[in-house]
């Protein structure tokens, strides 16, 4: 059931919170505008600093290059004298006085030196003694595979102005590998004007702070392997893991804020790649910012646009209220008076008309609906009460109806009962017709005293069944038989015990081997036993069987057949042999005289699977196309499991035999004989 609500309930559901979550919405896009917009002008003052510092560079790079160009012509000559004249020969490299050598060049020993790398990248002599025993291949992968690259070469390498490690300097450095390409001869050479130009940069780098508001500082870092600062800034072993992480993934900027109970500390790491000079190349820019007030802005916009927030909300909740007032007290008295109509049932009381608005209109409608009920329920009230009669008088007439039924019923019951009982007995009899059938017929053990392996699939298509199967042993030769008698149920299970009978005679008494024999003293036998003769038609009754019989001798592995209709296969692993049976029924046939049955021989393998069928499986019809499964079909279903165990194979001609019938009602009997040699 429906809770019931109200008027100003529903107007604060279908306004109050529509506007509310507009507001709500309005103040969150505010709060992320204001934000953004906060987060946008960082960037741009970021994204100027950054310019600033690369204009800055520029113009180093220009001055840097002016001094150079003077410096390499005295390196080369220099560099050339100590490969070709001092050190043609390389076996006291190591131990050689370079300090004496650097004056006889005509080498300022306060401005320049002399430095023998191994190839193995160690400063193996030099007349920089800070430098001595340096790994430069410790600076990276990129400079050790550079220094490889000059060992394996014979020219003069001349660098441009680098930090060096020792002193964070600018120093010019030039290469030179060894006539036998065993050692590098390194030059460094400083430059006062250049080392002036530096100062000048790191003075111009402090003073750009001074024109942003908020910001702390800006330093650059070098060499991302293992990053110094120009300033000898103190670098944490956190820092240096960001500088790395911004310069190995080359991103435009990384953030990583600090925050603090008085102030938001802001630590802006930029990624500076420049293509004119490898000085700074990959070098990185941090930005040290005040984002305190940021926060300050951000908290007085929230609490402003709470504050409208709860006010908006608390007017519109004050508006909606006032407005309901004149609607909902009318509505309340209307409510009053059809409640009390309700609970009382008194169709004749009437509603209060008060005013002249839309409340006022509706009661009156609403007393006019009153009348028109009352009405009519007077009318279906009388009419009831005629209806009631009839079906009382129906209801009188019926109860004699349902006195004669009874009494009809009851001989009915009688009779169904007498019927019942006639069944029973019929049905008791057919299952010790049943009972004798399984009793004269040969037990299923003997199957399982000659073969090893084997399998036997009988689905009768009544109780008792019309097909059955036959084994007898006699003188190391083994009789099997799988015979279809003339119909099924009751006169088909009488036929396979005068067939299981016959065959017993012919073989045990009468000393039959020969199938073909068996089948003609069997066939001789039923004819006689069905000789009764219509004395006006004067023909024979039509009765017998159809039967597929085989001797084994497992000895010799020779397999005998003949067949009354009933073929023989055999599956072996190169093909399929199938014998069929003569057209020749077993017992009496319409005017036709007996004639003897066919013999046939085959030599057997190991592994061969012999089956013997009647026909109720080949005709069964399918329920799709309403077919029957015809021999063709069979052969190829065999041919598919002959290899599996012998009990797989009954279970999936059984299944498939299922499949293919489905609701169709089976029409004969259905018996499978399969045995393996």
């Amino acid at each position: 059931m429906n809770k019931s609500t109200t008027i100003f309930r529903q107007l604060i559901q279908n306004i109050g919170i529509p506007v509310f979550i507009a507001l709500l919405l309005l103040f969150v896009l505010n709060y992320y505008l204001t934000k953004n917009l906060i987060d946008q002008s960082n960037k741009n003052k970021s994204q100027v600093v950054t310019d600033e510092v690369t204009h800055i560079l520029e113009i180093e790079d220009v001055l840097l290059q002016s001094f150079e160009n003077g410096m390499e012509t005295h390196l080369r000559e220099c560099s050339n004298r100590l490969v070709y004249d001092y050190f043609n020969n390389t076996s006291n490299i190591e131990t050689a006085n370079l300090d004496l050598i650097l004056v006889q060049l005509n080498m300022n020993p306060n401005l320049e030196a002399i430095y023998i790398i191994s190839g193995n990248g160690v400063i193996v002599n030099t007349t920089f003694k800070k430098d001595l025993n340096l790994n430069l291949f410790s600076f990276g992968e990129d400079h050790k595979q550079y220094l490889l690259k000059i060992l394996q070469s014979n020219y003069f390498v001349n660098e441009r102005f680098a930090i060096e490690n020792a002193t964070k300097s600018l120093k010019k450095y030039t290469y030179q590998a060894t006539r036998d390409k065993k050692y590098i001869i390194e030059l460094g050479a400083y430059s006062p004007d250049a080392s002036t130009i530096l100062k000048i940069i790191q003075s111009s780098l402090n003073d750009i702070t001074k024109k942003h508001n908020n910001m702390g500082s800006v330093e650059l870092f070098i060499a991302a392997d293992h990053p110094f600062s120009l300033n000898n800034v103190k670098i944490t072993d956190d820092e240096s893991h960001i500088i790395k992480k911004v310069a190995n993934r080359m991103r435009d900027t990384s953030y990583y804020t600090i925050d603090s109970i008085d102030r938001k500390i802001e630590y802006e790491y930029l990624f500076l790649q420049r293509k004119k000079t490898s000085l700074y190349k990959g070098s990185i820019i941090r930005i040290i910012s005040d984002r305190s007030a940021d926060g300050i802005m951000l908290r007085r916009e929230l609490i402003k646009s709470i504050i409208i927030f709860g006010i908006t909300i608390f007017a519109v909740i004050l508006l909606i209220y006032r407005k309901t007032k004149g609607i909902t007290k009318p509505v309340e008295n209307l409510v009053n008076n059809i409640n009390t109509i309700t609970n009382d049932g008194d169709l004749s009381a009437r509603a209060v008309v008060t005013g002249r608005n839309e409340v006022a209109r509706l009661s009156m409608h609403f007393n006019e609906m009153l009348e028109k009920i009352e009405l009519n329920y007077n009318e279906l009230e009388r009419r009831v009460q005629q209806r009631t009669a009839q079906i009382n008088l129906q209801k009188e007439e019926l109860q004699v109806q349902r006195d004669d039924l009874a009494q009809k019923n009851s001989s009915l019951e009688k009779a169904y009962l007498e019927i019942e009982k006639q069944q029973t007995h019929i049905t008791d009899s057919i299952h010790y017709a049943k009972r004798l059938q399984v009793a004269v017929l040969p037990p299923e053990r003997l199957l399982r005293d000659c073969f090893s392996e084997y399998f036997l699939l009988n689905k009768p298509k009544d109780i008792v069944s019309g097909d059955f199967y036959w084994i007898a042993q006699k003188d190391g030769l083994i009789f099997i038989a799988v015979a279809d008698c003339t119909g099924h149920g009751v006169p088909g299970a009488f036929m396979s015990i005068i067939g299981n009978s016959m065959l017993n005679n012919a073989v045990k008494l009468r000393n039959a081997v020969k199938p073909a024999e068996v089948l003609n003293i069997v066939n001789q036998g039923v004819s006689d036993l069905l000789s009764q003769t219509d004395e006006k038609a004067k023909v024979k009754i039509k009765d017998g069987m159809d039967i597929a019989l085989c001797v084994i001798d497992l000895d010799k592995m020779i397999l005998e057949y003949a067949g009354a209709f009933n073929p023989l296969i055999i599956l072996r692993k190169d093909k399929l042999i199938e014998i069929k049976g003569d057209n020749l029924p077993i017992g009496a046939f319409w005017g036709s005289a007996v004639k003897d049955f066919t013999n046939h021989t085959i030599e057997l393998q190991k592994g061969d699977c012999i089956y013997l069928f009647s026909d109720g499986y080949l005709d069964q019809f399918g329920e799709k196309d309403e077919r029957k499964f015809m021999i063709k079909r069979f052969r190829v279903l065999l041919q598919e499991i002959f290899e599996l165990p012998m009990n797989e194979q009954k279970e999936i001609l059984n299944d498939i035999f299922m499949q293919w019938k489905g609701k169709i009602i089976q029409i004969d009997d259905v018996t499978v004989l399969g045995v393996r040699i």
